[in-house]
């Protein structure tokens, strides 16, 4: 390229001015700020990359890329696009400080909404309650009286009540003794009244034949879920203990009328009875579950009983009713 000397009259000389000469002093600052932005960048990304997410991350590394595309495309355009590269290098620097307030936020939003769902400590400032676990229906009388040994052994200091909602059945064998069994009236459930801890919940789901606490499945990680507790309310447990009382007095009423010689008047002929087999809805008539629709899941009819699958409490229940208690469910 030629190059003409001229004289500023000092003395002194200098290259003629050109728009795109890489000896501006204009160019070499830019140069120098795109230079500074990309480390800043890079500086803020490396230490942004244990909070953001996967996704958070992503869109860093997005915005990363067209910062980089614009600082080249700024090297190759003339002094004519100052202001635009100007421009362009608030918004980069506003996008930085964007995603750093956000990034800031979400983590923060993000360990107190986990720390308050996953932290059973919090559940203490309910004081006591009574809490539903799922147990074992095979043998739930044994599972009550080994978890009140356990509690009392290992937490001394900790007033809690067992409350395990059963129905006296009492039947005569052929030497005349009679025979006394404990039915649960909810299978699969019982309760627990206490203040709930961390040591407490962590005892009592690990102990043998429980399964844990009826609550809400909240999502603890990736495709991992927790369960937290969720108090009985005063409502849903004084129902329990009136199905206990009539389901109680109706089996007492059923064995002494035995006794007595007392013969059950024949069912209604209005009963769609023809209509049950295992697989349809069905409608209780009378006692504990009256008004409750489930599922008939087996039939036996030289014993006259039927057992049927019922929503209680958000849990899905099997219980054995008499036949002339339920009642089949047509369109």
């Amino acid at each position: 390229m030629d190059m003409v000397i001229r004289s500023t009259g000092t003395g002194m000389l200098l290259p003629p001015w050109h728009s795109q000469s890489r000896f501006l002093p204009s160019s070499i600052a830019s140069n120098s700020s795109a230079r500074a932005l990309r480390l800043r960048l890079r500086c803020v990304s490396e230490a942004a990359a244990g909070e953001l997410t996967a996704r958070e991350r992503r869109r860093l590394r997005q915005h990363r890329r067209e910062s980089h595309t614009a600082s080249e495309s700024e090297s190759e355009s003339d002094s004519d696009g100052g202001a635009v590269r100007h421009r362009a290098s608030n918004w980069r620097e506003q996008v930085e400080e964007r995603l750093l307030v956000e990034a800031k936020i979400n983590k923060k939003k993000k360990q107190l909404s986990r720390a308050q769902k996953l932290s059973i400590n919090g559940l203490t400032q309910l004081g006591p309650q009574w809490w539903a676990l799922r147990v074992s229906t095979i043998r739930t009388s044994e599972i009550a009286t080994l978890l009140s040994r356990s509690l009392s052994t290992t937490f001394p200091q900790v007033q809690f009540k067992i409350y395990n909602p059963s129905v006296r059945h009492r039947r005569k064998s052929k030497d005349g003794a009679i025979l006394i069994k404990q039915k649960p009236l909810v299978p699969g459930t019982m309760y627990l009244h206490c203040i709930l801890d961390r040591q407490v919940h962590d005892f009592v789901k690990n102990c043998q034949g429980i399964g844990g606490f009826v609550g809400s499945q909240i999502e603890a990680s990736h495709e991992e879920y927790f369960t937290k507790p969720r108090p009985v309310s005063a409502d849903d447990l004084q129902a329990v203990l009136l199905r206990e009382k009539e389901e109680q007095a109706a089996v007492d009423k059923a064995f002494k009328e035995k006794e007595e010689g007392i013969k059950k008047p024949p069912p209604s002929k209005k009963l769609n009875h023809a209509y049950l087999l295992p697989g349809v809805s069905v409608r209780v008539l009378s006692g504990p579950f009256a008004d409750y629709t489930g599922c008939l899941k087996e039939l036996h009819l030289k014993k006259r009983k039927a057992t049927v699958e019922l929503l209680l409490f958000g849990k899905e229940s099997t219980v054995e009713l008499d036949i002339d208690q339920i009642d089949a469910v047509t369109a």
